[in-house]
C-alpha cells in the first residue's frame, strides 16, 4: 500500500484521467457495502464526481446482475 491511502492503487486508479466513472456490482446481500476498500473507492467516486463533472466523469453507477440501479434496468428486487 505504500505510506497511506494516496498511495494505494485503488486511489491511483481513480485519479487517472483515464477513468470515466466507477462500477459497484451488487448483490442480494450488498456485499461490497462490507469491504473497506469498495467504500474507499465510493467515496473517492463522489469527491471526483464533483472535481470532474465537465470532463465526462460519470461518477458511480450501482448494478447488479440484472442491470443498472441508475438507469432503472434492475429489477425491483435490488431497490
Amino acid at each position: 500500500l505504500g505510506t497511506g491511502v494516496h498511495d494505494s492503487s485503488f486511489f491511483k486508479c481513480l485519479r487517472t484521467s483515464r477513468c470515466c466513472g466507477t462500477v459497484l456490482v451488487l448483490d442480494a446481500r450488498a456485499s461490497p457495502l462490507r469491504r473497506s476498500w469498495c467504500l474507499f473507492e465510493m467515496l473517492q467516486t463522489m469527491f471526483l464526481a464533483e472535481r470532474r463533472k465537465n470532463d465526462g466523469f460519470s461518477g458511480l453507477w450501482l448494478c447488479a446482475d440484472s442491470g443498472s440501479l441508475r438507469s432503472g434496468d434492475a429489477s425491483v428486487e435490488m431497490a
